[in-house]
């Protein structure tokens, strides 16, 4: 789903005049992330723009929630928001624009990713996720096209829309949000169910994903050593350690937070610059 061929195809302003709105950069589920203009400093921005048939709905207090979280969100790789705002029909977020898209667009175009982009992107991501677990939150819904980069070379983490809130009362107990491939066994099971370490399965998946430009498939079910050594075959040698651990199957035996999880890439960043 996105926004009509009509509203994409024509220029708009939102924020009463504030942001003129260019081309779609990219689509989604529920709407249309655009380039867009502040016109108060003339600087390039992204706009995010909820289809207008979801308007109203649970979905539109999902998205004005994830707005106002990441506006309060400030850290070096957490992409910021600049403003949230409902006006002429649309309801839209004013936010960074990272100029070179995401990691999946990354892997697509290059195929796996070399070691040190791997563990480059690992540490910014759990930088970042060090921030958002420390407010309560979990995100829910990490994987490499919610994983943005630039040109000098930022890496910063996005799209909050289904992210667990303490005493949120958005999600049903029962029901599933996520990215299948992306998701941890308890979250496939139940959205509610979520802890930090949820998260840190998802990066795992993502990590796999960039390092060998393959999609993680079931790998929390790859219990048996056999299963798992195929699997993980084509992750190179330092790494497979590090996505075990983070995408094993009873969330007591991965990671105990993003915290450890990045001591673990740090260290391995270091061998890697010393080699």
């Amino acid at each position: 789903m996105g926004l009509s061929a009509e509203m994409t195809a024509q220029p708009f302003v939102v924020g009463e005049g504030r942001y003129e709105v260019d081309a779609p950069i990219g689509y989604g589920a529920m709407g249309t992330v655009y380039r867009a203009r502040d016109v108060s400093n003339g600087d390039a921005i992204a706009l995010k723009v909820l289809d207008p048939r979801v308007v109203g709905s649970k979905v539109e207090k999902r998205f004005l929630r994830e707005g106002e979280a990441m506006r309060r969100l400030k850290h070096p790789n957490i992409v910021r928001v600049f403003e949230v705002g409902q006006d002429g029909g649309y309801v839209w977020m004013a936010m960074e624009l990272m100029d070179r898209g995401n990691a999946h667009e990354l892997v697509k175009k290059r195929g796996a990713l070399p070691i040190p982009w791997v563990l480059h992107i690992a540490d910014s991501v759990l930088a970042g996720l060090q921030q958002v677990h420390l407010a309560g939150w979990v995100h829910r819904d990490l994987k490499p096209a919610n994983v943005l980069v630039d040109s000098q070379g930022g890496v910063k983490l996005a799209d909050f829309g289904i992210l667990r809130e303490d005493h949120s009362d958005l999600t049903m107990p029962g029901s599933s949000l996520g990215t299948l491939a992306y998701m941890s066994p308890e979250q496939t099971e139940d959205a509610t169910r979520v802890t930090v370490r949820s998260d840190l399965y998802s990066l795992g998946a993502t990590l796999f994903a960039l390092s060998t430009g393959k999609a993680p498939r079931g790998l929390a079910w790859l219990e048996d050593d056999d299963d798992q050594a195929g699997a993980y075959s084509i992750v190179p040698d330092p790494l497979r350690p590090i996505l075990r651990k983070a995408c094993a199957f009873n969330p007591s035996r991965r990671y105990a937070d993003a915290t450890e999880m990045r001591a673990a890439i740090r260290r391995l960043l270091i061998l890697q610059q010393r080699g």
